[in-house]
């Protein structure tokens, strides 16, 4: 369950006052977080909250499941097992990812489809952390957070295609502040829910796009494969 491989120092960065540190020996995977989370704060000395530690499996499909580890629920996208403070999280093509509740760790080999294809890192991630994030009082929560001028938030959600993206960009162009394209966190302060921000690319369809003077530039001219959301409900 734990590969004991060399490692570069790892990448610790602050979300929120949460240390996370990351680290891999496959400089691709580090070179991901940094895409995504390097724009946090970085955090040097003590001993970080949440420990991330993956590498890339060599085969096409993910490893099998955890001996001794029974099924908590599975399906041909996604599939959990469990046993006591470990669950384990199964994504057939994308990589096997162990959640330690107990020493706050996560375990993981992926497979390089994961790295290639678009957003599939960032959703894997996410959904691995949930666990932990949900233990310490944060509910991430699948859609578009915008903050406005007066201070108050946005969220809007969706299944894929629905049109909340569009609906984001539209708030965007009238000056409210991007907090999260897929996935904002939900917390509880003073009895009011308080929305944190948190990392990920923005991405939008080319008809989305189309609908905005200034972002038509952004459209490419080779059309983009169809691609999967994990963290919609359907899984599209």
């Amino acid at each position: 369950m734990y590969h004991a491989q060399p490692t570069s120092p790892p990448i610790v960065v602050n979300l929120h006052g949460l240390t996370i540190a990351f680290q891999a020996p496959d400089q691709s995977l580090k070179d991901r977080f940094e895409h995504v989370y390097g724009h946090l704060p970085r955090e040097t000395g003590g001993s970080p909250a949440i420990t991330i530690d993956w590498h890339i499996h060599r085969q096409p499909a993910a490893p099998p499941p955890p001996p001794g580890m029974p099924a908590l629920s599975e399906n041909p996208l996604v599939s959990y097992y469990g046993s006591g403070d470990l669950v384990a999280v199964r994504l057939p093509k994308y990589g096997l990812v162990t959640v330690d509740l107990a020493n706050s760790r996560l375990i993981g080999a992926v497979t390089r489809l994961c790295l290639e294809a678009y957003g599939v890192f960032e959703d894997v991630l996410m959904m691995t952390l949930a666990p932990l994030y949900r233990r310490r009082g944060w509910f991430p929560l699948h859609a578009f957070a915008a903050l406005a001028p007066n201070g108050r938030v946005a969220l809007i959600t969706g299944d894929m295609g629905s049109g909340k993206t569009t609906t984001g960009l539209a708030l965007l162009s009238a000056g409210w502040k991007l907090l999260s394209n897929d996935s904002p966190l939900l917390r509880l302060t003073n009895d009011q829910v308080e929305v944190l921000a948190y990392p990920g690319q923005l991405s939008a369809f080319d008809d989305s796009l189309a609908r905005f003077d200034a972002l038509k530039r952004f459209i490419p001219t080779d059309p983009v494969p169809e691609t999967l959301d994990l963290l919609a409900p359907s899984g599209r």
